[in-house]
């Protein structure tokens, strides 16, 4: 099973090496939610609070764990700029259980930040709080805030259970054909 909460089709970063499929995308309290794809009928993600976003998902027990991002994006800067700096000194996912894991150091790109956190299972939900009320100020033109912010998840077993899976499918395909 692939649990999904993707950024966005065609966003090329150099370290999510697998296809997104699930996609959603917050434009501010205007425009609200955009919805990409989502082939497993979780819903939209919802803001608890002005710094706090829901998030629906599956619960898968360990070994399966979860990657997970979130990417604020800013206007693209004029030539004579620089690259926008790191807007937060980095994010919170909180889970269904009250255990809240931080993100890693923010990853640049030229007018984004990317955060990645990674969990160690997959929860039945969980909530991205950001250190900043960000609800409201994304597509402002009025405030200088991000255009929009992508979040996205991938839910994967670890490699040694894949190793382990596999070693037991060729097992069994073996002894059946005996």
């Amino acid at each position: 099973m692939v649990c999904v909460l993707g950024l966005g089709a065609g966003t090329a970063s150099a370290f999510i090496p697998y296809p997104i499929d699930w996609h959603y995308i917050w434009h501010g309290p205007d425009l609200g939610w955009e919805q990409v794809a989502d082939p497993y009928g979780y819903g939209a993600p919802i803001w608890q609070q002005p710094n706090r976003v829901y998030i629906p998902n599956f619960y898968m027990p360990p070994p399966w764990h979860k990657n997970m991002w979130v990417e604020p994006v800013w206007p693209d800067p004029w030539p004579w700029e620089p690259p926008v700096t790191p807007p937060w000194p980095g994010l919170i996912v909180e889970d269904e259980f009250g255990t809240q894991y931080p993100s890693e150091p923010a990853i640049p790109g030229y007018d984004d930040w990317t955060y990645p956190i990674i969990l160690p299972l997959q929860p039945a939900w969980e909530y991205v709080i950001f250190p900043v009320d960000v609800q409201y100020i994304v597509g402002n033109p009025l405030i200088e805030g991000p255009k929009y912010i992508e979040f996205g998840t991938y839910c994967v077993p670890e490699p040694a259970t894949l190793g382990l899976l596999t070693i037991g499918g060729v097992g069994a395909l073996l002894r059946r054909r005996r």
